[in-house]
């Protein structure tokens, strides 16, 4: 049928439309078993491969092969062509929107595959076309993230930076070589290098699209020259114009290593269910309305014969529920989960229920280190612990339900033990991590030095690995001593600074600090700090207490979280509740209140602490140099931290911000009396 040797569909994952092979196989049967001839071939293949994209058979598979089984017997492949046409309202074409999906289980996901192989996509390293015969044997491909996920995560969500338009498929030695760097960065050496290899991986040429704020346009640009391409390829097939007897040999595709805490925990989640006897099931595929192929869901895993072959319903795992029609696919018989540990709960239930233990029965979690003033220790990390809760709501916009039920039921201590002894990370750590707050994790508060007594030398093992494994650095640890650039978010000293020994600490210059103003849930705004003269934190005595420590003369670099550093200038002014809070324009001294303000710098607390001090605190900065988001300073190895204010140690950071900002050193800086 040459799916591999025309088409160059070679391998599991790209084998698409796998219930059209048997009609095309009565068709080669009524035909004398074989193609009549490359024109005829290439025409099938263009039913194929239409029948694949529309869904021909996702529903009542049986009733649709016999309606085609009748078709290929009256007409042969142009009563098929023609079916498929009626159904899909008289014209079968492929437009831009046909490639909005995401992941590779999208059916749009082989096309794209199949226009790399058949219409001489180039490697961007050696600007060779993907083929084989090209590319040497021991040659694998890979998919490649045209933006990179770590360059994109902090600006767009999962479905955005998997969506299929940011896909192509390069040498492996090319894509490890490339790695995580910008687009707008490594595009113009490749084009440099290789000219026309951005072209022929349908990647738009115009520069101004190779930007983070344009991406949105930049795929809008290739899926229209995709949809392009694959119209013209399949309008060949149909016509026969280009038919070949040339056959395009098989090339390995490789899997890269998962870098994202969501993918580890879906594998780790089929290993677990696997080593308990449960089935294996499909990855990241489509779920379609049986009738019409209408896109319902796409799964990140799906038993289609229950979680148990031939015992109970079909199961899904759809972790994007918004993007998912669960009414319908509740009404069509099928078991949906929304989350990896709503999963494992179900799969526990089941098994307690088998084995005739209650559900009731907890977990049993191992017990903490034998210590003195056990009770103490536990009371204080108890209130971390909830604390964590508030804050990864507020900061983060993550409402952990399930967790702080589990700390009401089991306790802090116990709960944290039992997230540590679980073999997947929890649906928690993923979420925070794509919104780039791992360190509002219960594993950031478990290798805080002074709770590392509570816990086994195991269970802090994992937690470092879970950490460390996606870029966070845990503080300095009395165990395993691990440096960091980064401060601990509690601020036991007063300063917004870990308390680990000052000689662990560099230097501080007595003038520059770092700032953070957080623009979360939309409470401040960075545009009203620069028009105004300002920076501003609050919401409660955590984030306030350390602006309170700016004075006068003191020198800020503002940075805002996911977006970069943004502005430098100079204390002028104490801080005061915005209530109270005045800033000098044009001369004048003006109530805070009375500026036009894009923020309202007021919190909305769910059952408010009467004590708690949740006002916002305004200090007065004047300006030395600010820039827009999009102008900010933003690279690797920046310090960076969520304390509303804190000295800035760091000698890399110090450097860059002041060369960027292009203010004077510390040794140059003028002396400020407060």
């Amino acid at each position: 049928m040459q799916y591999s040797g025309r088409l160059g569909l070679d391998h599991d994952r790209v084998l698409m439309g796998r219930y059209a092979v048997p009609v095309v196989s009565r068709l080669l049967e009524l035909n004398g078993g074989k193609f009549t001839d490359a024109a005829q071939r290439d025409k099938v293949l263009y039913w194929y491969v239409h029948s694949a994209l529309w869904g021909r058979f996702s529903g009542s598979t049986e009733s649709y092969l016999q309606q085609d089984y009748d078709a290929v017997r009256d007409s042969g492949v142009d009563g098929l062509i023609s079916t498929l046409e009626r159904i899909r309202g008289g014209k079968l074409e492929v437009l831009p929107h046909d490639f909005d999906g995401s992941t590779r289980g999208s059916r749009f996901y082989p096309l794209l595959y199949l226009l790399t192989r058949v219409k001489g996509a180039r490697d961007f390293g050696s600007g060779l076309e993907l083929r084989a015969e090209l590319l040497g044997k021991l040659t694998s491909l890979q998919v490649h993230h045209v933006f990179p996920k770590a360059y994109l995560r902090d600006h767009y969500d999962r479905s955005q930076v998997n969506a299929i338009a940011n896909f192509c498929f390069l040498t492996q030695a090319t894509n490890l070589e490339i790695g995580k760097r910008a687009p707008e960065e490594y595009f113009a050496e490749v084009e440099a290098k290789n000219p026309g290899v951005l072209a022929s991986q349908w990647i738009p040429t115009d520069p101004a699209l190779w930007t983070v704020d344009r991406y949105p346009d930049f795929l809008a640009a290739r899926r229209e020259l995709l949809a392009e391409a694959a119209q013209s390829f399949l309008e060949e097939l149909r016509s026969g114009s280009q038919s070949t007897e040339e056959s395009l040999q098989p090339i390995a595709v490789t899997e890269t290593e998962p870098d994202d805490p969501r993918t580890l925990q879906i594998q780790a989640m089929i290993a677990e269910l696997h080593d308990l006897g449960f089935a294996e099931p499909e990855v990241d595929t489509e779920i379609t309305e049986p009738a019409s192929g209408r896109f319902l869901s796409m799964a990140e895993a799906f038993w289609s014969d229950g979680l148990q072959h031939g015992l109970g319903d079909p199961v899904i795992l759809e972790l994007d529920p918004d993007e998912a029609d669960l009414p319908r696919l509740e009404e069509l018989g099928y078991k949906v989960f929304t989350s990896v540990d709503a999963l494992l709960g179900f799969v526990n239930n089941l098994n307690e229920a088998a084995a005739g233990v209650s559900e009731t029965t907890e977990t049993e979690v191992p017990p903490a280190a034998t210590i003195d003033n056990t009770t103490e220790l536990e009371s204080e990390f108890g209130s971390r612990v909830r604390e964590l809760y508030d804050r990864a709501r507020r900061e983060a916009g993550y409402n952990a339900t399930q967790f702080i039920s589990m700390v009401a039921n089991i306790g802090p201590l116990a709960t944290a033990k039992k997230l540590l002894a679980a073999r997947t990370i929890s649906d928690g750590f993923s979420e925070l991590w794509e919104r780039g707050r791992i360190d509002l994790t219960i594993e950031a508060v478990v290798v805080e030095p002074v709770f590392e007594p509570l816990f086994t030398d195991a269970e802090l093992d994992v937690a470092r690995h879970r950490l460390t494994q996606f870029g966070y650095s845990p503080s300095s640890s009395t165990r395993t001593p691990s440096h960091s650039t980064n401060t601990s978010p509690n601020s036991p000293n007063g300063n917004g600074e870990s308390a680990e020994s000052p000689s662990k600490k560099p230097a501080w210059n007595g003038q520059d600090w770092y700032v953070c103003l957080d623009e979360v849930n939309d409470s401040r705004n960075w545009d009203d700090a620069r028009k105004y003269g300002f920076v501003s934190a609050g919401g409660g005595r955590w984030y306030s207490d350390t602006l309170k420590n700016l004075h006068v003369g003191d020198r800020v670099f503002v940075y805002v979280p996911k977006v970069g550093y943004v502005g430098a200038g100079t204390v002028a002014g104490s801080a005061a509740p915005a209530d109270q809070a005045t800033l000098e324009v044009d001369g004048m001294q003006v109530d805070f209140r009375s500026l036009d303000l894009v923020g309202p710098y007021t919190h909305e607390i769910d059952n408010p602490d009467p004590e708690e001090d949740y006002q916002e605190w305004i200090v007065p900065v004047i300006w030395e140099r600010t820039v827009d988001r999009e102008s900010a300073l933003r690279e690797a190895g920046l310090f960076a931290n969520q304390n509303s204010a804190c000295r800035l140690r760091d000698e890399h950071t110090l450097n860059r911000v002041t060369e960027f900002f292009g203010v004077t050193t510390v040794q140059d800086a003028p002396e400020l009396e407060d």
